[in-house]
């Protein structure tokens, strides 16, 4: 069992704060970071992946709570929140958002199982122990929809004795107030267990003049159960019980930007007109003009099961886990005070998954992790509605409709996988793996054009013969009714072979190649009733990566770097269509940069760090669309060709050319009874576009954003208070959007938090 570290040691840590140095007479060390990227522990530092580790005390003093608060912390990872969900985007790869029935190309783990949908990770990170990222393709040990790369997110395990953790935090001027109980110890000599509640409320910090309130309010309620049985001497099993409630109400998405200068095209003005009425003032601030009904409800439960147990000195691991939730989504979609669209889907998903897992035992001349995994997941979206207040002239409202539409899919997969290490020598061994996959989806989809905010199609004589006026309005968006079943299956491939030189006793040098693939699947929310524009295709990429780690001056300093060179065919690309997320196949693209991690503990009370990355991920063969505002058309639209463009050298979406992040941390006692610990980080990103159509108005510019933290913690580590600031540079960003159905010229896009001050306290008896 794992005895607690005080909170402040344990929060100092390289690369992105991922190990903390050793304070005492002698000069200062690095600690050693173990992972268990390659499905066993080991040290971060012989790992041939390049991979930031950040620990939960990390994350908590940086104030951050969810997946898209850590990116500013690990160069090369970008989350884009979108209306339905957060976008995961490593090294310029990621796609996804909005598809309820697409895998993110970043497969998240959650203490070894998989998440393969959105709304799993929307709610706040709880007692987590440490996040490790994974950068590159991670196909054999992690699955065929790791593509980019993985996260695996570790929860904090049960003590071996008895500890009370007691945490409250504030931020303001929002009023954001975040509460978590920790009960963990012993039950008895074999049984220990752990028990979490969390209640959170992120503060507003939009206003709305339409609904005369702050918006967006965040409420979250989670609690958590472990429990770990030493059932023998060589057998552990631990079960993990959790069930959250996640309720957002208004939104942070809005009118960003308005071209007066667009050419003007169907319902333009009308929807001009009617948000100008309603008082839209086009500016990307912090007030937003949403209209209707914008409400999110997620309720989520999961259980893991692990069992792990020596046969000998080789390691068999039993991993299984259920999940499921259910989502109710109210959206205003087109973001601004005009009534254009509005839009409610209920989603209900369901994953069971198992894998049986063996490792041989370290330090033999032949070494290898094999086993088996199987999943089977279910999504049903039982009601999806679109209302179109369209409010064409003549017609008036006799053009209002709504789209109501039903999907059903079921995947099961299998895969076997096997990695093998052969040490040639003390100094020199080689790694192959492959993993064989086969999945098999089967969908059906459903929609019919109804009367304004009905589920019904008309009944009464007067809906009936307005029915051809809906159905010729609706046509205009490239919606129809339809009903029809899909079924892919698809068998793949993956595998990786590395190699690993210690150069010293301190530096590793290693080369990999790996290949990797990403199933293809099914566009749940489209409107169109063309069944080809349902299925996207299998994702595949190819990586060459070499790197350096290694621990400087007797381990005073850190230095990681590596170099990676990717190339996708089929690339699955996430577009927003006005009035859904659509996903389709670009033809190729390359991603390669340089990752740099270095940490410095200058002496015992002083620690720096700095991570750095430079990428270029761009389309090597992209035939995409165009921007609807004629006036940002590149030369290369082609409108005879239905509005394309060639995108061939063009940025990838989420993709900045630098980014990177700089810490410096001073700890010191001062007195017999406080420890003082003062640090400041700096997070970097350069210009990056989020419009798949590189519309210069859906870009977000360079910026820098500042944290810092001042903490005291008494020497017997019962109790921590600490002043926090986040984005003290005040910077108003922003990382997905897109254009408004209809209204060439029209932007909106989220609104990220300002500048925000915060005191936390924590409370630990043991």
């Amino acid at each position: 069992m794992n005895f607690r570290v005080k909170k402040l040691q344990r929060a100092i840590v390289t690369a992105v704060m991922a190990s903390a140095p050793l304070y005492g007479n002698a000069a200062p060390q690095l600690e050693e970071v173990v992972v268990t990227a390659q499905k066993r522990s080991e040290s971060a530092q012989d790992v041939p992946i390049s991979i930031n580790a950040v620990s939960g005390d990390m994350l908590e003093a940086n104030g951050v709570s969810n997946l898209e608060g850590m990116a500013g912390m690990v160069p090369n990872l970008n989350i884009g929140d979108s209306p339905d969900g957060n976008m995961i985007v490593m090294r310029g790869l990621g796609s996804g958002t909005g598809n309820p029935s697409f895998e993110q190309s970043v497969g998240l783990y959650v203490d070894g199982i998989y998440a393969a949908r959105g709304p799993q990770f929307q709610v706040p990170f709880v007692d987590v122990e440490r996040v490790e990222v994974l950068r590159g393709p991670q196909g054999v040990l992690f699955g065929k929809n790791s593509i980019a790369g993985a996260i695996a997110i570790h929860s904090a395990k049960p003590s071996s004795v008895t500890e009370v953790d007691l945490s409250a935090s504030y931020i303001g001027p929002q009023g954001t107030f975040d509460t978590t109980a920790v009960l963990s110890g012993p039950l008895s000599d074999s049984l220990f267990g752990r028990v979490v509640a969390k209640k959170a409320t992120d503060g507003e910090y939009m206003y709305s003049p339409i609904n005369k309130q702050d918006e967006q309010q965040n409420d979250t309620s989670a609690l958590r159960g472990i429990l770990v049985w030493d059932v023998a001497e060589s057998t552990t099993a631990t079960l993990k019980l959790e069930h959250a409630d996640y309720n957002e109400e208004g939104t942070n998405f809005q009118i960003s930007d308005y071209d007066r200068t667009a050419p003007p095209e169907l319902f333009t003005a009308a929807i001009i007109n009617d948000a100008t009425a309603g008082g839209e003032d086009f500016t990307h601030n912090y007030t937003g003009y949403s209209n209707g009904r914008t409400e999110l409800e997620l309720a989520s439960d999961s259980a893991t099961l692990n069992i792990t147990s020596m046969l000998g000195e080789h390691e068999l691991t039993i991993l299984g886990g259920y999940s499921s939730y259910e989502r109710v989504n109210y959206s205003d979609v087109d973001f601004s005070a005009s009534s254009l669209l509005h839009r409610v889907q209920e989603e209900d998903y369901e994953q069971s998954s198992l894998e049986l897992r063996i490792a041989s035992p370290a330090g033999e001349t032949i070494e290898y992790v094999a086993g088996l995994y199987w999943i089977d997941r279910h999504l049903l979206i039982p009601r999806a509605r679109l209302d179109l207040d369209i409010l064409v002239p003549v017609v008036a409202d006799l053009s209002n409709a709504s789209l109501y539409s039903e999907y059903d899919e079921s995947s099961t997969a299998y895969s076997g996988f096997g990695q093998v290490t052969w040490n040639f020598a003390d100094t020199l061994r080689a790694s192959l793996g492959v993993r064989y996959s086969n999945e098999t989806k089967d969908a059906a989809a459903f929609q019919t054009v109804n009367p304004y905010g009905s589920d019904e199609g008309p009944s009464d004589p007067v809906d009936i013969l307005q029915q051809p006026i809906r159905l010729a309005i609706t046509s205009q968006l490239g919606a129809q009714p339809f009903e029809f079943d899909l079924g892919r299956e698809e068998n793949n491939v993956d595998g990786t072979f590395n190699i690993q030189w210690d150069a010293t006793d301190n530096a590793m040098v290693y080369g990999t190649i790996a290949k990797a693939t990403k199933g293809g699947g099914f566009n749940a929310t489209s409107i169109s009733g063309d069944p080809d524009d349902w299925e996207f295709d299998t994702e595949q990429a190819i990586n060459y990566e070499v790197g350096l780690k290694s621990d400087l001056f007797d381990r005073r300093a850190r230095l990681n770097v590596s170099i990676f060179y990717t190339q996708f065919e089929d690339l699955q690309v996430s577009s927003f269509d006005g009035t859904a997320f659509k996903t389709g196949n670009a033809a190729s693209a390359t991603s390669k940069g340089v990752e740099l991690e270095a940490t410095f503990a200058m002496s015992e009370k002083v620690l720096l760090g700095l991570n750095a990355a430079y990428l270029q991920a761009t389309f090597d063969e992209y035939i995409g669309s165009c921007p609807l505002n004629s006036n940002v058309w590149s030369a290369s639209c082609q409108e005879s060709d239905g509005a394309t463009q060639d995108l061939a050298g063009k940025s990838l979406d989420q993709a900045p050319e630098w980014s990177g992040s700089l810490f410096a941390e001073y700890r010191t006692n001062i007195s017999d009874d406080w420890l003082l610990a003062a640090r400041v980080d700096g997070q970097y990103s350069d210009m990056f576009s989020y419009n798949p159509t590189q519309d210069p108005y859906s870009t977000q510019e360079a910026f820098w954003k500042f944290n810092m933290q001042i903490a005291f913690e008494t020497s017997d580590g019962a109790w921590t208070i600490a002043l926090n600031g986040y984005n003290l540079s005040d910077e108003k960003t922003k990382n997905f959007g897109g254009e408004v159905l209809q209204a060439p010229g029209l932007y909106w896009a989220n609104t990220q938090a300002p500048r925000q001050y915060g005191l936390s306290l924590n409370y630990h008896f043991e």
